[in-house]
């Protein structure tokens, strides 16, 4: 700890600049700084005497030690642009849309899905179909850039009520997740969905 302070007294000392002799001090509030031929030697300081041997325990103190002052930080105004920034989370703006479900003219289940923007996913995605409350399909199709009709290959039978689940699995984040299922009665006589 001493050597510590007589490190940063001798830093101190060696910091300090002076100005030739007929040098007035800069009018402006900026310090002008001297040629490096003048040079102010850092003194040698002996390191202290009169410290215990190492392993003694310190003498124990008579005195209270004094308070020390404590800085009280001045506050800062933070902008609210950067509070309202931090906590406004980022909503997705891309979106999986399954548009329609209706019958092929074989009575096959199709299921129009549209990505929107145009292109906002790739990859691939997957649906469900049920029917009657049973799953009878599970289809992965590659993310059309708009609107694609994916054909199930469940063929309905008589009437049933046709559930068409897309992303059930909720692989993307997306702007609206309710629009991912429809649930519709399909007859294969009339070959229609409602």
């Amino acid at each position: 700890m001493i050597v510590t302070i007589f490190a940063v007294v001798g830093l101190a000392l060696a910091c300090t600049c002076r100005l030739p002799a007929g040098v007035a001090p800069s009018p402006t509030p900026y310090p002008t700084y001297t040629p490096y031929d003048t040079y102010t030697p850092v003194p040698t300081l002996n390191p202290p005497t009169d410290l215990p041997p190492t392993g003694t325990p310190p003498p124990t103190a008579t005195e209270t030690p004094k308070p020390t002052k404590t800085r009280t930080p001045t506050p800062t105004v933070t902008p609210w642009a950067l509070i309202v920034t931090m906590f406004v989370p980022i909503l997705p703006t891309n979106d999986l849309v399954l548009e329609d479900v209706f019958l092929s003219t074989q009575a096959e289940v199709i299921a129009r899905v549209a990505n929107q923007p145009a292109g906002g996913f790739n990859g691939s995605v997957t649906y469900q179909v049920f029917a009657d409350g049973v799953l009878v399909a599970t289809r992965s199709e590659g993310i059309p850039h708009g609107s694609q009709a994916f054909w199930s290959g469940y063929k309905v039978v008589g009437q049933q009520s046709i559930r068409v689940v897309l992303d059930s699995g909720g692989a993307y984040w997306e702007a609206n997740e309710g629009n991912n299922e429809k649930t519709k009665t399909c007859s294969a006589a009339a070959t229609a969905c409602w």
